[in-house]
């Protein structure tokens, strides 16, 4: 889904340059590696990219506390590399075997399933190293750094990948939404630490800007979860909000979220593009 989709503004402009900024400093980054077929890997991954919401997340919460620097910059894509290696992983036979991702075929379907794991774990491995070349001070580094490196493990993006792929196990909302909270709240949530650390932010408003990119996350995958509901046949069989909280109950669980982001963001001074972010957001359900 495409949340900007028809929708125009100073808002949406700011939303569309934060993405290309994003693309020039991910292509600023070849070579990927010093394989060529793992760079061809990189590239088909990684090129043309999503909507980019996490580093955009990123750049927004970083940039209320000062310009956009080139640390900044290579924060932002950092979460990036982590969004897509868990596309790469998710995508895999032994995952959720899809044959397709953005309208073309998965990695593992154009090459190997060892080449995609390979893919997906290099790409993990350069975002955790990409910060440790800035100019982020070492205090910043390390902090950024063990918020990468938490979300993406087993109180984190895996736990919520092992819940998914073992939908039987989940037949409340509560389990439902912590699914949601744990497959893509948390890597939101390290979106908008990271990005405020690197632009210099106190730790009272990182952290609550932090609390902000959970709930927009976990948004995020609510609306998620209701276009899949609304637009495939036989949805496969994972954890669906939609699908266990029902149609309205979703959209009410979504809204909750959105409110609670915005009230976070109240809190932390947060104006301009974290308050489009979310306004933008919350237009899409």
């Amino acid at each position: 889904m495409d949340i900007v989709n028809g929708k125009t503004g100073i808002a949406v402009d700011c939303f569309l340059e934060c993405r290309e900024a994003v693309n020039r400093k991910l292509e600023s980054l070849r070579p990927f590696s010093a394989a060529p077929t793992l760079e061809n890997a990189f590239e088909l991954a990684l090129f043309p990219g999503g909507k980019r919401l996490r580093p955009i997340m990123a750049l927004a919460c970083g940039e209320l506390f000062g310009k956009r620097t080139d640390a900044l910059l290579t924060v932002a894509v950092a979460v990036e590399l982590l969004h897509t290696a868990s596309l790469v992983f998710d995508d895999l036979p032994a995952m959720d075997n899809a044959d397709a991702r953005r309208g073309k075929p998965t990695l593992h379907k154009l090459y190997t399933p060892h080449l995609a794991v390979l893919c997906g774990h290099g790409m993990v491995s350069q975002a955790l190293h990409l910060p440790t070349q800035s100019e982020l001070s070492d205090s910043a580094c390390r902090k950024i750094i063990a918020e990468l490196s938490s979300c993406i493990g087993p109180h984190g993006m895996a736990a919520g990948q092992a819940d998914d792929l073992d939908g039987t196990v989940i037949d409340n909302d509560y389990d439902a939404l912590l699914v949601a909270e744990w497959k893509t709240g948390h890597l939101f949530r390290a979106a908008a630490y990271c990005g405020a650390v690197a632009g210099g932010a106190p730790d009272k408003a990182a952290l609550l800007l932090a609390e902000c990119g959970l709930h927009l996350g976990i948004a995020y995958q609510i609306a998620d979860d209701l276009q899949d509901h609304e637009t495939e046949d036989n949805p496969r069989r994972s954890v669906n909000v939609a699908l266990l909280l029902g149609r309205d109950g979703a959209k009410q669980a979504f809204h909750k979220e959105i409110s609670q982001a915005r009230k976070l963001a109240g809190k932390a001074a947060a104006d301009g593009a974290i308050m489009d972010f979310v306004e933008i957001m919350e237009s899409y359900v």
